[in-house]
């Protein structure tokens, strides 16, 4: 795996990477109270932003912790954190958690600021052993190739690393894999 791009955001600031500190009291840390996500980026493009930033806002409501942002102030912050590290292909990596107070207590949750921070690194790609153990197939009208990934478990249908489909079924018999498209 590549090293992460150099500059962070941590609590509304830009700094390097390497100098981004995080209290041992944060609540993330102690419980695992905090969420995270993941958005691949194409030639400085989110893919589906709106989408992954949704299921962030789930997963806050789910665990009771307040958005810290609005759509339009994530949408800077991580437009902002791609220009910082060169832009192109890579993913960043969001972790909201409860934030950290002076102590240790389960309950009541403390009214304390989140501890926000993000981060970016290249997007891997897949090495030669992951294509020579993969199958370039077509699918739809419009003939747009993918590859199926098959060294562990069932098959998957990837278009630019995003699963399509988990299994899907060939013409002939003998070569069916089963269909279940996503």
């Amino acid at each position: 795996m590549a090293e992460p791009f150099p500059i962070c955001h941590l609590d509304g600031g830009w700094l390097p990477l390497r100098e981004a500190r995080i209290s041992p009291l944060d609540r993330s840390f102690l419980f695992g109270d905090g969420v995270y996500e993941v958005v691949p980026v194409f030639n400085g493009r989110p893919f589906r932003f709106t989408e992954h930033f949704d299921r962030l806002a789930r997963s806050l409501a789910a665990v009771r912790m307040r958005d810290p942002h609005d759509r339009a102030a994530w949408r800077a912050l991580v437009r902002e954190l791609m220009a910082r590290n060169g832009g192109g292909d890579m993913y960043v990596y969001v972790q909201v958690s409860r934030g950290a107070e002076y102590g240790r207590n389960h309950a009541p949750l403390p009214d304390v600021p989140p501890t926000v921070f993000a981060f970016c690194a290249p997007l891997p790609r897949p090495g030669a052993a992951q294509l020579a153990d993969a199958v370039r197939v077509t699918l739809g009208p419009k003939s747009k190739s993918v590859l199926m990934q098959r060294k562990w478990g069932s098959p998957l249908v990837c278009n630019d690393g995003v699963t399509i489909a988990r299994e899907f079924e060939l013409a002939d018999p003998e070569e069916n894999l089963g269909a279940q498209m996503l």
